[in-house]
This record gives structure tokens, C-alpha cells and sequence, in this order.
């Protein structure tokens, strides 16, 4: 349910300045949180004034209460809340696009998750999405029936790969292209048997890290997907010369901005490499103070596509 609302700040004058920037940080920390747990979708400044409008799509008003009573700065928020409810005649819903500037390259793609997951961490993704594509892309997130829970197994990555190949070949010539939710790039090899091109978050970056000459390692949640991106390295002559580093995190860790971050940052500070392809294409990746640079896969899949069809 999605709920619009305005906050205004008043700060007491009299307040130390030491706590104020205390306060306002773990106010920035709070917000980033809700933001990438998919509760906080977009935020407005009021110019002028000590406010702003938001944006949530939270489960009920309770969840929405439990997210802004949440905040450091709640206890001095002036807060008013409109429950928003869907528009017949909303242009999104009917289909209409704005226009696009003349000379904008246009391409729309169908992203498929790799796994089963809710309405919300389709939402969650969907705004990632929103965020990091180069003008002119427009990426539509859909979760299809029969995926296994979670990539656990050699035998869930493979009833993943099958399920994509399935549904993407179901799907009629209204995209441009498919990209697979998932760096391992499931149904990419069944390029051939399928309506449009699909493009594979995993190829795309590994790519751009090789074609820049950059020396890289990767990094993934679990053993089966490490073995299987070590596998798919090797199929696009592309390996490195150290096996995929596993962080141990469970499914529900790629929600977990925080916990994905703290431990990334701990495994990847010593590699000896220019680069760490981050082994997950959900997630936002954290930029550690030491050690190589952490690649986000699909941000920079995205923009080697776009580079490519601008070509």
C-alpha cells in the first residue's frame, strides 16, 4: 500500500550542535535502510523550508507508523499522511511513456528474477532498477511462477535456468531484449530459441572489467554460486586466476544492505586485484575505504549496453 507524506522538521535551537550532527547522521543511515528495504521509494525537498515529501509502499498503515516511528528524527517531525489509493486513468497504468528527447536512444528490457520472491522485493528491485539505468533504458521486473526458493543448490540454479529459458520463450515481441535478473545469467544460452536478444548481467560485466584491463576477482553469497560464476567465467574465456570468494550470507542477506556491506568489505580488503565483481545483481554495493573497488554487476552491465546499441 502506498502512502504519501509530508514531514517538516523542528529541531530545537538550543540543541548542542554535536548531537544535531549525531542525530542527522543515523537519521541518513535509518532512511537508506528503509529505502533499500523497499519501504521508502522517493523523497522530495519543500524549498525553503525544513521538510519533504516521501513516498512509501509499506503493507499497512501499521508497517507505515512502525517505519516513521523508526526514524532518530521522529520525535520532532511534524507528520501528515495520505493513504494513496490507483487512478483508472494513471499513465503508467495505461501504458503511455513520456516522450523521449529527440536523439535519446530508447530501449526497454524484461528482467525475470532468478528465484521466487514477494511483491515487495519485486517492488525493492524495481526501484533499484529505476535508479541505476542510463537514460533511455527502461527495465520491467517480473517474478514468474515454479522458481526455486533461493539459489541454494546446483539443482535450484538449474531449475532457475529452466524456468527463464521457459518464460522468456512464452514471452511475445513487445521487448527489446530480455536481462536475467541474476549475474550467473540463466537462460542466456538459449539465446537462439527466443523471440528478441537477451543480454546476461554476468557477460556484460565481466567483459567491461576484461576489455578495460582491469585484474578482477568475485565475490558471491554461497559456494554453488561461486562455482557456478567460476564456471560461467570459464565459458566466456574469461577467468580469473583465483576461485570466486564466498561470503556465507543466506537468501534473506540480499535484502540486508548493512549485513551484504560489512561482509563484503571484510572479504574483499585484501585481494590482490583492481576490482571485485559483486556475485549478486540485487544488491547495492558498498565502497570499502581499502582495497580493490567493489563492481556493481548490473550497474555497469547496464551502461555497457547502452555503450554497445549507441555504437
Amino acid at each position: 500500500m502506498e502512502f504519501l507524506v509530508r514531514i517538516e522538521i523542528g529541531w530545537p535551537p538550543d540543541r548542542p550542535e554535536e548531537e544535531r550532527e549525531r542525530v542527522f547522521a543515523q537519521e541518513l543511515e535509518a532512511g537508506q535502510r528503509l529505502a533499500h528495504a523497499g519501504a521508502l521509494r522517493r523523497l522530495w525537498r519543500i524549498p525553503g523550508r525544513w521538510a519533504n515529501w516521501s513516498l512509501y509502499d509499506v503493507e499497512d498503515a501499521t508497517a507505515l507508523h512502525e517505519a516513521l516511528t523508526s526514524l532518530p528524527l521522529f520525535p520532532w517531525m511534524d507528520i501528515e499522511v495520505h493513504p494513496l489509493a490507483e487512478h483508472q486513468n494513471d499513465p503508467r497504468r495505461l501504458g503511455i511513456d513520456p516522450p523521449v528527447p529527440e536523439g535519446v536512444m530508447t530501449m526497454k528490457l524484461l528482467a525475470l528474477t532468478p528465484i521466487d520472491v514477494s511483491p515487495r522485493e519485486v517492488a525493492r528491485r524495481q526501484a533499484r532498477y529505476d535508479a541505476i539505468a542510463p537514460d533511455g533504458l527502461q527495465v520491467v521486473v517480473r517474478c514468474p511462477p515454479g522458481l526455486p526458493s533461493e539459489l541454494g543448490s546446483e539443482e535450484d540454479i538449474a531449475k532457475s535456468d529452466a524456468v527463464l529459458v521457459s518464460a522468456y520463450a512464452a514471452e511475445d515481441g513487445a521487448w527489446d531484449g530480455f536481462l536475467p535478473d541474476c549475474v550467473l545469467d540463466p537462460a542466456v544460452h538459449a539465446a537462439a530459441s527466443l523471440p528478441v536478444p537477451i543480454h546476461g548481467i554476468g557477460r556484460l560485466a565481466m567483459h567491461a572489467l576484461a576489455g578495460a584491463g582491469l585484474s578482477w576477482r568475485a565475490v558471491a553469497r554461497n559456494e554453488p554460486i561461486a562455482r557456478e560464476l567460476d564456471r560461467l567465467a570459464e565459458r566466456y574465456e574469461l577467468a580469473t586466476s583465483s576461485p570466486t570468494v564466498v561470503l556465507s550470507l543466506s537468501v534473506a542477506d540480499i535484502a540486508d544492505q548493512a549485513g551484504w556491506a560489512a561482509a563484503l568489505t571484510s572479504a574483499v580488503s585484501d585481494l590482490p586485484c583492481d576490482a571485485v565483481l559483486n556475485g549478486c545483481s540485487a544488491v547495492d554495493v558498498p565502497h570499502p575505504s581499502r582495497g580493490p573497488a567493489v563492481v556493481d554487476p548490473t550497474a555497469l552491465a547496464l551502461r555497457a549496453l547502452v555503450g554497445i546499441a549507441g555504437t
